[in-house]
């Protein structure tokens, strides 16, 4: 169908998958991809293991494997979540398809999110939402209920 047009193809993907927004991975000058390379970038994934070798992603994409690299990879991300872990040379294949499957996140940075110290730091703009009560935001973009309802 895409006749070899990877962009064609990757938009089938995103209709395939009812994706909305192409997502896009933006670097650092200091941190360029090349095709094919995810080595240096940081990988974290919220996805949830259902059973065994059953994992669902954040946006609901399935994947069944009982491949046991797939498998300790995506339990090591989960564990670290909302942490990341920089991807490595040899993980760098296993962490782009997992990534193009919608099951990990890869960033050019290193993640936003990390334990809470004894005095954690907020934004002004952060500390703005939660002091007018109702949602904030996150560095994902997604809202939080700060009325505990």
């Amino acid at each position: 169908m895409a006749a070899g047009d990877r962009i064609a193809e990757e938009q089938y993907f995103d209709f395939a998958r009812t994706r909305r927004f192409r997502q896009t991975l933006l670097c650092h000058a200091g941190n360029t991809l090349r095709e094919g390379s995810a080595a240096g970038c940081s990988a974290a994934s919220s996805a949830q293991e259902k059973e065994d070798g059953v994992f669902v992603g954040a946006s609901g994409t399935r994947m069944t494997t009982k491949h046991p690299a797939p498998v300790q990879y995506l339990r090591r991300l989960m564990g670290l979540w909302p942490r990341s872990e920089t991807v490595t040379a040899e993980d760098a294949g296993l962490a782009r398809e997992l990534h193009r499957v919608g099951m990990i996140e890869l960033h050019g940075f290193e993640g936003v999110a990390r334990l809470a110290g004894e005095r954690p730091r907020a934004s002004r703009f952060a500390r703005y939402q939660a002091g007018r009560g109702g949602c904030a935001g996150d560095h994902a973009g997604a809202s939080h209920d700060r009325t505990g309802g």
